[in-house]
């Protein structure tokens, strides 16, 4: 108007200063929102009524609705502003009285978290105690006992010591080191277990996979009884981790265990392992520690160790649901039957065969109970590289008592069965 009017001219570049007036806001805002928010029933009118009485301007007539907010209330800016306003006004004290209603679900624990409690639970009741060890071991170790490649893997780039430099690729080194300090200590623990992550290498590159291990010293000298114990041996560290196998829903009685051989960890002929990670989700490995290994890490004694290792995929599987077979209240009929084989033929393999020529045998006229291994034998009367496996047979009725003539029937056809593949021989 300066320049306009009065001739004025500029003398100096135009400075602007303070803030451009503040204007009036539009919120859309649906009434349906308020209600909801508020937690009650309100009608269109009443939320109207009191925006216009703290001097908003609406548009009701379409939705959602058209508020217009004053330039003077500069804290209002969202649609839960709005209704904050509207409670404001219609008193918190009018909020109508309700029973609070919380939303319930369901959710299932964490597979490996059950897995991981059940199998600690269930090691502890077999008179085991609890390791918890650092993940991280020493080269020299991880080398030795699990080659370059697996090293290369396990590897840090940037180690804190000397030390731990190597990821775990299993856990029993660890137990080993709690059993070898115990013994230099004079403590009584003979039974260790641990759970964890370790790390396995396959198609050349390392994956991350659940383990549960323990270990069990079979000399313990500072433990004097009256009584002593039976020395534990590998089928009973067998049971042991074929129960923790079954815990985590593999299936323990389709297992073929293969011998290890000129594996670092363990002692040739004295160990075994089924599974392969990467086909099968698990691996299970269980025997006697190289003996040459264990006297090098310092402990006394023969030591028997155990692993299972899983995939995190197969645990998160749906396992089949348990159910209850009543028992039968009559008496079982036990048949034995001796088989000579080849001496290199797996026991196991050899009672899985029998298992499905008995089944075959008893159809659906009464029920396998159980076969089971009670002898071996090799020696006088066989010929050199044969041997000679005794299993038990026994069958049950549920409806009735057995009689001599069908067992003797199904007995038969089983040895008919079982000597048809030319593998097997009956020793009379």
């Amino acid at each position: 108007m300066i320049l306009e009017i009065a001739g004025g001219e500029f003398v100096s570049p135009a400075i602007s200063l303070g803030k451009a007036p503040r204007v009036d806001r539009e919120i859309k805002i649906d009434p349906s929102f308020v209600r909801e928010r508020c937690g009650f029933d309100i009608s269109d009118e009443l939320i109207s009524d009191i925006y216009k009485r703290l001097g908003f301007s609406i548009d009701s007539h379409q939705f959602p609705w058209s508020v217009v907010v004053p330039s003077f209330r500069a804290d209002i800016h969202r649609p839960i502003d709005l209704v904050e306003e509207f409670i404001r006004i219609y008193g918190t004290s009018n909020i109508p009285e309700s029973r609070v209603r919380l939303e319930a679900f369901s959710r299932n624990d964490d597979p490996l978290a059950v897995f991981n409690h059940t199998v600690a639970d269930y090691l502890v009741g077999q008179h085991f105690s609890e390791c918890n060890h650092y993940t991280l071991r020493q080269a020299e170790e991880v080398v030795s006992l699990y080659g370059e490649n697996t090293a290369k893997h396990c590897a840090l780039d940037n180690p804190l010591t000397a030390d731990h430099t190597h990821l775990r690729p299993s856990l029993i080194p660890g137990l080993w080191d709690a059993i070898k300090l115990n013994q230099r200590n004079g403590n009584s623990v003979d039974r260790l277990f641990e759970t964890g992550r370790v790390i396995q290498v396959f198609n050349d590159k390392p994956s991350e996979v659940f383990s549960v291990a323990l270990v069990i010293a079979t000399e313990n000298f500072h433990e004097r009884n009256w009584l002593a114990r039976s020395a534990p041996d590998f089928y009973k560290v067998k049971n042991l981790i074929l129960e923790v196998a079954s815990i985590a829903g593999i299936p323990t009685e389709d297992l073929n265990f293969e011998a290890l051989i000129n594996s670092a960890p363990w002692q040739s002929s004295q160990s075994a392992t089924v599974g392969l990670l990467h086909k099968d989700g698990f691996q299970i490995n269980v025997g006697m520690t190289n003996l040459k290994l264990s006297k090098e890490w310092g402990m006394q004694g023969p030591v028997f160790a155990a692993e299972v290792l899983i995939m995190p995929d197969f645990l998160a599987k749906k396992k089949a649901q348990a159910r209850f077979t009543s028992f039968s209240s009559f008496p079982a009929s036990v048949k034995d039957l001796a088989l000579v084989m080849d001496v290199d033929f797996p026991a196991e393999s050899a009672r899985k065969e029998l298992h499905s020529a008995a089944k075959e045998s008893v159809a659906d006229k009464f029920t396998l109970e159980k076969i089971s291994v009670f002898d071996v034998y090799q020696g006088k009367g066989l010929e050199d590289g044969k041997k000679s496996i005794a299993f038990s047979i026994t069958f049950r009725a549920n409806d009735r008592t057995l009689k001599d003539e069908e067992i003797m029937e199904a007995f038969e056809q089983i040895q008919r069965k079982i000597t048809s593949s030319n593998r097997f021989t009956i020793r009379s």
